[in-house]
């Protein structure tokens, strides 16, 4: 689960973006009046303390949201199922609604879904984790209506804990063309020593693809996953995680998107694995390579897509002493080297002149556009920056006139964070986030890309 942090972003003085509305120009940006009640829908239903966490707009035009609700005292994560067109789709779950603890018994616990994978049949895999105890992850299997799977592990759900006694901290999952399971994180041992593990499961029967039971042995150590432990970089490693995962519907081949820290410098990297889980010594000529953009800067990666075989990573860098944090985007081809025809030598960073900017997650449209979600200015706001495939801001055609930014302000005054953002079947740009007005609410908007 990525972090919601609070940051202040600007472009020029601060009344340029507070005064222009998305609601103020037609085109590109403009916001999407079919969906919802004037192209937002706002839950606010089940309590007073919501918050978003994930999106996934499905290829059949629904759209799936997740996040906690808080209102009992136990933070228990929730899936909503809702129509292309903003309202609640009733016949998933109860009257549109999903709660993990109605499927385990997590009492006293504090959950959230970390990810949603969806598998060929339309049926979904939950990856559930309790919040602040890395100790391995609940995978849940539904049906397209919201029910239990019994063939998933018997009963619809499986836990996994590969190394018990250490922390394992989950980044996400994703469905290969054969329906199994592909699971990114990163193990920390006693020693401690930090590495990257990419787990494979299949996910109709959840039985780990460890070489038993007709399986594959996926990673080649007969457990089921593979390791990168960065052996050039092993003795200086005092940091590690992954935060996200993507899969080359082509090739089969695994990326992962993470940060390292090596001698007390955060930097990120790119790890490259393929369909069997074994290293790709194409990609960097050991398989991963890390990005050290600027010496002395602490880079932290947030989201990563692929487009025309090139990888597009997004994050923010903090050089330790300045006020603001930096955007950045980089893309790379398909062997981990720099595209010189993006940005500059393949980088490009922004801050709009002041303030502070943290991507918490970005996509790229068919066109090669990359939409990144972040915050933006006070009072504190949620906003989507467009980069244009050859790697600088869109001031021309998307958002506010020169400014290449739409706002989701929602309501002036009122503190809003960014969860995650997609693009939907029929050409949208959807975003999930949270408010905190008198309640707690979780919210989407819908934006015209055309």
């Amino acid at each position: 689960m990525k972090k919601l942090i609070k940051k202040i972003f600007y472009k020029g003085l601060l009344a340029t973006l507070i005064l222009s509305s998305p609601f103020t120009h037609a085109g590109v940006g403009d916001i999407d009046l079919s969906f919802g009640v004037d192209g937002f829908v706002v839950d606010s239903e089940l309590g007073v303390d919501l918050s978003a966490e994930g999106l996934r707009a499905l290829s059949n035009g629904k759209i799936l949201q997740w996040g906690r609700d808080d209102s009992t005292g136990d933070a228990v994560a929730i899936l909503k199922r809702y129509n292309q067109d903003g309202s609640v789709d009733e016949s998933f779950g109860s009257g549109g609604l999903m709660r993990v603890d109605d499927f385990v018994d997590l009492s006293g616990k504090q959950t959230s879904i970390y990810d949603v994978g969806v598998l060929s049949d339309g049926s979904y895999i939950l990856a559930v984790c309790e919040s602040g105890v890395y100790d391995g992850v609940y995978l849940i299997h539904i049906g397209a209506t919201g029910e239990a799977v019994s063939s998933f592990d018997t009963d619809g759900i499986a836990f996994y804990d590969y190394f018990v006694g250490d922390p394992e901290y989950f980044s996400n999952l994703a469905i290969d063309e054969d329906d199994n399971v592909i699971m990114a994180f990163s193990w920390i041992t006693s020693a401690p020593a930090f590495r990257l593990v990419v787990a494979k499961i299949n996910g109709d029967s959840g039985i780990k693809h460890d070489g038993t039971s007709g399986t594959d042995d996926f990673g080649g150590v007969g457990q089921g996953y593979a390791l990168e432990d960065f052996p050039a970089e092993s003795a200086d490693i005092s940091g590690l995680s992954a935060t996200d995962m993507k899969l080359d519907e082509e090739t089969g081949a695994i990326f992962i998107l993470g940060d390292i820290t090596v001698l007390g410098e955060a930097e990120s990297f790119l790890a490259k694995r393929n369909s069997d889980g074994s290293s790709d010594s194409t990609f960097g000529g050991v398989g991963y390579i890390i990005y050290d953009a600027v010496s002395g800067a602490n880079d932290f990666s947030s989201a990563l897509d692929l487009y025309d075989g090139k990888l597009i990573a997004t994050g923010m860098r903090d050089d330790g002493f300045a006020i603001t944090n930096i955007g950045y985007v980089f893309r790379v081809e398909g062997d981990g080297n720099f595209d010189t025809s993006f940005g500059t030598n393949g980088r490009m960073t922004f801050d709009f002149g002041v303030g502070s900017f943290q991507p918490t997650d970005a996509i790229v449209d068919d066109n090669g556009n990359t939409y990144v979600l972040t915050e933006c200015p006070a009072p504190d706001s949620v906003c989507v920056v467009r980069i244009t495939p050859d790697g600088i801001v869109d001031e021309d055609l998307f958002g506010s006139e020169g400014t290449g930014v739409v706002n989701f302000m929602t309501v002036v005054g009122v503190d809003e964070s960014p969860a995650q953002i997609d693009i939907t079947s029929r050409g949208r740009l959807i975003v999930n986030g949270s408010r905190a007005s008198a309640d707690e609410e979780m919210v989407l908007a819908q934006y015209l890309l055309e």
